[in-house]
């Protein structure tokens, strides 16, 4: 396999839809106008993210070795190349390492996280916790993801402090799901900072925090989530009045 340099400009007359078979042959062959112009079409217009995009897709393609044409064409009949079809590729040959790579160099939207999830869910969460990590955080759907995490062993301090690396935890809907896995287990300390957390955000009031506290110091903090949870309201949601509607 040649070694490729992807071209900076394509004329866009010829960026007709590029079928799986045209790419691979192309980048076995080191043909890089034709390597160049798929990933044009597929909006990787850069050179820079050309360059580890193609340089990703050739792991995929060395790693298929003789058999490239049935593992990576036939297998996946896809009619263009997209963005979301490579990283589709890679997660379906179990090189979760360069999906991971493709998802670094490419922006993808969270329809194709969703068309990608089912890929995505059979892997451990260490991988999964990787692989949402390297998309745009308005793509990732938090509370699928999150709670995938949760439930395949991750402890939720040790995502909590990813996330809050991450600079993510600012997005209530980021800070939801880690609340309702701590409602789960009964991680009362962890909702209360949760709650706390939600006040500092602006997402809750604090003398609705207030209300939640006392009620969880009079009633127990377990039969007060049951009784949000039975009128749907989720502890991000809360407000006085929701809290006093409940009667308790």
């Amino acid at each position: 396999m040649r070694r490729y340099v992807c071209l900076p400009f394509y004329r866009k007359k010829h960026l007709t839809k590029w079928s799986g078979v045209f790419f691979w042959e192309a980048l076995n062959k080191g043909d890089s106008k034709t390597i160049s112009a798929a990933l044009m079409g597929a909006r990787l217009s850069s050179i820079t993210q050309q360059i580890t995009t193609a340089e990703a897709c050739a792991v995929l393609l060395k790693s298929a070795g003789e058999d490239w044409e049935a593992k990576l064409v036939d297998n996946f009949p896809f009619a263009t190349v997209t963005r979301c079809n490579l990283v589709h590729v890679a997660l379906a040959q179990k090189r979760w390492d360069v999906a991971v790579e493709l998802l670094r160099n490419v922006r993808i939207n969270r329809s194709d996280v969703m068309t990608l999830w089912p890929l995505i869910e059979e892997l451990d969460w260490e991988k999964v916790l990787l692989l949402i990590s390297a998309c745009p955080k308005n793509s990732v759907p938090f509370d699928l993801a999150l709670r995938h995490i949760l439930r395949g062993g991750c402890s939720l301090q040790y995502l909590a402090e990813h996330l809050e690396n991450a600079r993510v935890l600012g997005d209530a809907d980021v800070v939801a799901p880690l609340l309702a896995h701590a409602v789960e287990i009964g991680d009362w300390d962890f909702v209360a900072r949760g709650m706390e957390h939600l006040v500092d955000i602006g997402q809750i009031t604090q003398p609705a925090r207030e209300v939640f506290e006392h009620m969880g110091k009079i009633h127990g903090m377990e039969t007060v989530c049951a009784r949000l949870e039975e009128h749907r309201i989720p502890l991000h949601h809360v407000t006085v009045e929701n809290l006093e509607s409940l009667r308790l």
